[in-house]
């Protein structure tokens, strides 16, 4: 359970300056997020990784066009390629919290020592200097993935809330103020492609309570 104190602690954290980790993976910031704010005493369940996380690296964990507030599905989806069965960095999940693996703390080590000294990043691959905003790229991914391909078969009624949740980008954790702003970000540039249009429209009449 979140302790009282945690809230004003996140939300008064300076974030590092970008040139800092512009070159760090996000799996590599996500678990020196972690073990930042193990090394403090602060629960780490979801909200308290993804909002740390965003304002000590905002520039990378920010939602394109809304930078002031974070991409908890980014997050989310560093957390995911940090577990077991990818890069082993990281034991749990959001509903437990979670805890480093030995693979972890050798990672955050070497972050820190990135994070201290950013000359060191120059013979890392070069991570996204600005994340861009491509329709044309969202439209095909959207087009790809599955709630798209039952709409499209006519196979309306099998569109479960997983799917939709993959569609948007979104786990059962994301606060409805998140969801707005992923609905929004997606609904500005489908509009124009009828089919997607129908989709979303659908959805939102299908599972409201999501929204």
């Amino acid at each position: 359970m979140m302790r009282k104190n945690e809230i004003g602690f996140i939300e008064n954290l300076r974030p590092f300056p970008y040139k800092n980790y512009e070159n760090i993976d996000l799996n590599s910031l996500v678990v020196y997020s972690i073990d930042f704010l193990e090394k403090k005493g602060v629960t780490l369940n979801f909200e308290n990784i993804c909002i740390t996380s965003f304002r000590l690296f905002p520039t990378k964990f920010s939602l394109i066009k809304y930078e002031k507030y974070p991409d908890a599905a980014r997050i989310n989806r560093a957390l995911l390629q940090c577990r077991p069965k990818y890069q082993n960095l990281l034991l749990g999940d959001v509903r437990m919290g979670f805890e480093l693996t030995k693979e972890g703390d050798n990672r955050v080590k070497k972050t820190k020592i990135l994070l201290e000294k950013p000359n060191l990043q120059k013979n890392l691959p070069k991570s996204e200097v600005k994340r861009t905003f491509s329709s044309k790229k969202e439209l095909t991914e959207l087009k790809n993935k599955t709630a798209f391909k039952k709409f499209v078969g006519k196979d309306f009624e099998n569109i479960s809330v997983f799917d939709v949740y993959d569609l948007m980008d979104i786990t059962p954790y994301t606060s409805k103020k998140e969801i707005k702003l992923q609905w929004e970000n997606r609904f500005n540039f489908i509009k124009k492609d009828k089919t997607l249009l129908e989709l979303f429209n659908f959805i939102k009449k299908k599972f409201k309570n999501i929204f």
